[in-house]
Order: structure tokens, then sequence, then C-alpha cells
């Protein structure tokens, strides 16, 4: 992987490397155990509500997924800049329609790419209603309020009755546990008086795309890897592509 593309792939295996850390920071995230329980009373009904409140998603998490996207967008105009004689530059194409990706091609940012290169990048889709995720990737690296990117995602697995005290079950009430995204809790059950302590709640937590274009409330690692996997599909087809024109050899 030496010469001309060697960056590109670079920037792709310290995306993957990055990928592993998040993995790793991750692991304590989603435990359960982490995250504080405790009770209230709803002020409208009186009733007593066990809830779990989730921590907010820890910024070196966010910075793991933010440089995974950048440098995953940045391998494809490393790819691109390959292509072009030395001191000149080159980006990869986007746009949110086809005629505005092919478009791009009027700007000077992208006068010195060879025009096999440019039919190459066109069969990428890379617009909105081609290949949405290739797409979202670029969108998302242009993100400036990079929080809103993640939520946590909740799955809710089970609700166990324990009759810790021997009170009985009289004082809970029917409710099925709820996610409050607003206030980033679970309501695990809603009761009469102090019955809430006789509760016991399953769930997993996982982190998704928050207010991104297309991938809202989708699972963020395999859409990472997804994304991974599609720069790294460009990136050896342009490699390809140049040494069939001679560019390298």
């Amino acid at each position: 992987m030496a010469g001309k593309f060697e960056s590109a792939y670079q920037r792709i295996g310290w995306a993957t490397e990055q990928m592993g850390e998040l993995k790793r920071r991750s692991h304590v995230y989603f435990n359960p155990d982490t995250h504080p329980r405790f009770t209230e009373t709803d002020p409208k009904t009186s009733h007593t509500l066990d809830k779990i409140k989730l921590k907010p998603i820890p910024n070196p998490i966010i910075r793991n997924v933010v440089q995974i996207i950048e440098g995953l967008r940045s391998a494809l105009d490393h790819a691109a800049n390959a292509t072009v004689p030395r001191g000149k530059k080159a980006y990869f194409p986007f746009g949110d329609t086809r005629r505005d990706m092919k478009a791009s091609f009027g700007s000077d940012r992208y006068k010195h790419l060879p025009k096999d290169i440019r039919t190459l990048f066109v069969k990428f889709k890379p617009y909105k209603a081609g290949n949405s995720t290739l797409w979202a990737l670029n969108k998302m690296c242009n993100m400036t309020k990079h929080r809103k990117m993640l939520a946590p995602s909740i799955s809710i697995k089970d609700t166990v009755f324990e009759d810790r005290w021997g009170v009985g079950a009289y004082d809970a009430l029917p409710f099925a546990p709820s996610w409050d995204r607003r206030k980033n809790e679970i309501i695990v059950s809603r009761s009469l008086g102090k019955g809430t302590v006789h509760h016991d709640v399953e769930f997993s937590i996982g982190i998704q795309f928050g207010k991104v274009p297309v991938l809202s409330g989708r699972p963020v690692p395999s859409n990472l890897g997804k994304m991974a996997g599609i720069v790294l599909s460009i990136v050896r087809a342009t490699e390809a592509e140049a040494r069939r024109l001679g560019i390298i050899k």
C-alpha cells in the first residue's frame, strides 16, 4: 500500500483503530449498573415513579465517532488527490442530487481529476438518492453540533415484580417500562405508595445516531463499519483505475 495511495489507506486504518477504542469505551457506558436509579412522585397523579437516569454520552465516545467519520471522509479526498499530478489538488465529489454532484466537477476543486476518474466517482453514487450512507458520511463530517449526532438507544427486555418486603403486589399499577427521550430517563414502573422498590428491570443500552440525515435512529457501531467498508472499496477501486490509466505503477 506504499505510494500515492498510502495516506488514504492510513486514514482508514486510523479510523479502524478508533472503532476499537470506541468499542472499549462504550462497554462501560453500556453497563446498566453505571446509571443511577431513583424514585420521584408524579405531580399529576401522585403515583410513585421508579426511574433510571441515563448519564450523558461521554465526550470521549463522541470524539471517537467524530474522528472516525472525519478520517473516513479524509481518506476519500486523499484517494482523489492521488490521481492528479504532483503539486495539484483534487477532492472526492458529493452532492445532494446526482445533478449537483456532476455539476460540482465544474469547480476548480476538481479540474485536475482525470476524466476516467470522474466517471468512476460517478459510479459510486455519492448523493442522497444514490448511496445514502456515503452521502450521510459527508453530511456528518460537516456537522458542527457533534453532541446532537449521537443519542442513547434503549432496549427494555423484561420487568419483574419482586416482593422483597412481603407487602404484596396490590400497589403496583399495570405499566410497561418506557423511555423518556426528553429527560434521558427510563420509567421502570408506576405504583401507589412505595411499591416501586419491588420492580426489577432488564434492559440494554446502545448508541444510535441522533439528529443526522438518513441514519437517524440507526446503531452507530454497525453503520460506522458499513461506512468504512464503502470507503475502503472506493479507495481500492480508485487505486486500480489509477494503475490502469498509468497514473501509478
